[in-house]
């Protein structure tokens, strides 16, 4: 476990909701100390690095989970391969690579179908693979096409940033509706000094996604609930369809309800983060759907860059710099 001062609750929640321990943890620059103190783990950690390069020395281990902010980036490629070459999984709630020269350095991405860096590593409680949007698969497919849609991300600063939770509604949208052509956005207490590092961002951020086919979706996310709350409205000739944490409804456009479904439980980020890496270490489990890296990190980024230039910014720019 590798977290940042003021998760440590969040870490403990993981671990319950997971069903499992942790043997060893460990934050950036040792400011961690009180979280690391209340997660049980035998061992601290030095450096986030050695910890996944070295992961299961003397020790049985199955995954490295990465909650803090200055997570896994390009320095951490060898010791990624290592951790996948034993099948111990690295996973994290911030995206990975969160920079845009790290993302068009060539490192992490390459060609689709063989083996690439940024496959190695695994968001959690992405909304795109939980249950609620694993059992609407069928009613989307009678659904028909979306006209437009709007996405809520929201979670507390111990949850993950702002940039996590706007990849995490970019991720849902890429998937219903495609990636845009172009984005404009605004944001709060956004830093005009930035490096770009989606993973160190704070506030919130509207975001508007245009389409060549007149098609419109937005995402509206933030780092500062007081809660963890995601939802989506998906609105087409048949209806409207709203999803939520913890299920879904289908409303025709006279308002009758067309197909739902829901479940009992806690919709906290916790039992969202236990849930996504039982899954991941369940070899039951089915093969969770693929993270288009390079389509929702190019639209982060350029929605990123139009908060700074209050100006339309073309998705397909950010795609040439990552093909060089």
């Amino acid at each position: 476990m590798w977290l940042d001062a003021g998760q440590g609750a969040l870490a403990a929640g993981i671990a319950r909701h997971a069903g499992l321990s942790y043997v060893a943890a460990g934050g950036p620059e040792g400011k961690a100390g009180a979280a690391i103190g209340g997660v049980g783990a035998e061992r601290r950690l030095a450096d986030l690095r050695s910890a996944i390069a070295d992961s299961g020395a003397g020790l049985w281990v199955r995954c490295v989970v990465v909650l803090s902010r200055v997570g896994v980036g390009s320095d951490d490629l060898a010791a990624l391969a290592s951790a996948h070459g034993r099948r111990v999984v690295v996973c994290g709630i911030e995206p990975a690579p969160s920079r845009l020269d790290e993302l068009t350095s060539g490192q992490w991405l390459g060609r689709p179908g063989a083996a690439r860096a940024i496959d190695r590593y695994q968001r959690l409680a992405r909304l795109r693979t939980g249950a609620p949007m694993g059992q609407a698969r069928d009613m989307l497919a009678a659904f028909g096409a979306v006209r437009s849609a709007w996405v809520r991300c929201e979670g507390s600063a111990s949850e993950g940033s702002l940039g996590a939770r706007l990849v995490d509604g970019l991720d849902v949208l890429h998937d219903v509706m495609g990636e845009p052509e172009g984005v404009i956005a605004a944001a709060s207490g956004l830093d005009p000094a930035g490096d770009g590092d989606l993973s160190l961002l704070r506030g919130e951020m509207c975001v508007t996604l245009m389409y060549g086919d007149g098609r419109t979706a937005s995402v509206l996310a933030t780092d500062g609930a007081a809660e963890w709350r995601r939802e989506v409205e998906l609105f087409g000739e048949a209806g409207v369809v709203r999803l939520e944490e913890d299920g879904f409804v289908w409303r025709g456009v006279d308002g009758a309800v067309r197909d739902e479904w829901a479940r009992l439980g806690g919709s906290g980020g916790a039992e969202r983060m236990g849930e996504s890496i039982a899954r991941l270490l369940d070899p039951h489990a089915g093969v969770e759907a693929a993270f288009d890296a390079e389509g929702v990190l190019a639209t982060a980024h350029a929605a990123l860059l139009s908060a700074r230039t209050r100006s339309v910014e073309m998705v397909g720019a950010i795609r040439r710099m990552m093909e060089g």
